[in-house]
């Protein structure tokens, strides 16, 4: 009965999660085993799409080798999980921003076994915030040239 407790947790969840194979090349995450309905919609792509693709090929390109070292201290049990910022490309062409956190899956045996789980948390909209406020810092609202505070950055460098 937990057994089916939590894979009906796991498929339902609102928080987008992959089941992955570690992987020792570029970026440390190698192809999906199973993904949820929440991660087929933050990516925009099918589950069925997503069940053996490399999650690599979900990621911006540069972002891709980005928190490799901390995925491989999970993969090799020295911490539990890590946690980490990355641009997701969706199947309609334009970039999300994720958190992603991964962790050690705990199945002993079967199809899942040795694997890692994956869970991305949708931070797009606070960091188009925190773009705004970058940009208000650094500029005159009225022309929207570089206001005096970043004159003088600008002048000490």
């Amino acid at each position: 009965m937990t057994h089916d407790l939590g894979e009906s947790a796991f498929a339902d969840a609102g928080i987008p999660m992959a089941f992955v194979k570690p992987s020792g090349e570029r970026g440390g995450l190698g192809r999906i085993l199973v993904a949820n309905a929440a991660m087929a919609f933050f990516t925009g792509r099918s589950q069925e799409e997503l069940d053996g693709l490399p999650f690599a090929q979900l990621l911006h390109h540069d972002d891709i080798p980005l928190f490799e070292d901390q995925i491989a201290r999970v993969r090799d049990g020295e911490v539990d999980t890590c946690s980490f910022e990355k641009r997701f490309e969706h199947a309609d062409s334009h970039r999300v921003w994720g958190l992603a956190t991964v962790a050690l899956a705990n199945h002993r045996d079967g199809p899942m076994k040795d694997s890692l789980i994956v869970q991305v948390y949708d931070i797009s909209e606070r960091k188009h915030f925190v773009g705004q406020l970058e940009y208000f810092a650094d500029h005159d609202p009225l022309t929207s040239l570089y206001n005096q505070r970043r004159f003088r950055i600008d002048v000490d460098r």
